[in-house]
């Protein structure tokens, strides 16, 4: 079902602190995340499913400290992944899933390391 008139998600979800878990799925007129998604220092998981329209994840994707899971699936206009997710030394899982809508414009995924 999802939220199909979701443009965007409200600018000050980076004072919800203690969040742990923030999914965002059905959301095809959501074009980006607030910048101060870093600012979600408990979140363990975070998921984006589809969501076309999405573009890029913020630069600052790398504060997440305490991200085991990232999921991205069903968002072929997603370009680049942030150099930043490289400080995601909690990650156990990332998994970008291109099945249906594609991932023809995802070219490259920074070093994780």
């Amino acid at each position: 079902m999802g939220c199909p008139e979701l443009k965007e998600l409200p600018s000050d979800i980076g004072d919800l602190r203690n969040l742990k878990s923030l999914q965002v799925m059905g959301c095809p007129e959501l074009k980006e995340l607030p910048s101060n998604i870093g600012d979600l220092r408990n979140l363990k998981s975070l998921q984006m499913m589809g969501c076309p329209e999405l573009k890029e994840l913020p630069s600052n994707i790398g504060d997440l400290r305490n991200l085991k899971s990232l999921q991205m699936m069903g968002c072929p206009e997603l370009k680049e992944l942030p150099s930043d997710i490289g400080k995601l030394r909690a990650l156990e899982e990332l998994k970008i899933i291109c099945s249906w809508l594609g991932c023809v414009k995802l070219k490259s995924i920074p070093s994780l390391a």
